[in-house]
C-alpha cells in the first residue's frame, strides 16, 4: 500500500489517499474523484490529469514553495508548464 497525498489545484486542498501500489493509475483516478465527489461531480475520472510531484529526483515536500503556493489555489510556473 502506498499513502500519497494529491493537491487539487481547483480547490488548492489537498487529500490523502491510500492505494494498493499494484493499482492502474485509473484506480488512483477514482480513489481521488470519491474524495471529493462534490467538487469532481462533472468530471469523469478518466479525465483527471495526474502529475508525479517532484524537483529532479526528489519528491516534494508538504513545506516547498510548491505545495505552499498549490495548497494557496495558486498555480506555480512549475507546474503551468505541465498544462
Amino acid at each position: 500500500m502506498a499513502r500519497l497525498t494529491c493537491v487539487i489545484i481547483q480547490e488548492g486542498s489537498t487529500i490523502s489517499i491510500v492505494i494498493d501500489e499494484g493499482l492502474p493509475v485509473y484506480e488512483l483516478k477514482k480513489a481521488i474523484k470519491a474524495k471529493r465527489p462534490n467538487n469532481l461531480k462533472d468530471v469523469d475520472a478518466a479525465r483527471l490529469h495526474l502529475f508525479l510531484a517532484k524537483d529532479g529526483d526528489a519528491w516534494l515536500g508538504a513545506s516547498s514553495e510548491v505545495a505552499r503556493q498549490l495548497q494557496n489555489g495558486e498555480i506555480p510556473d512549475a507546474i503551468k508548464t505541465l498544462q
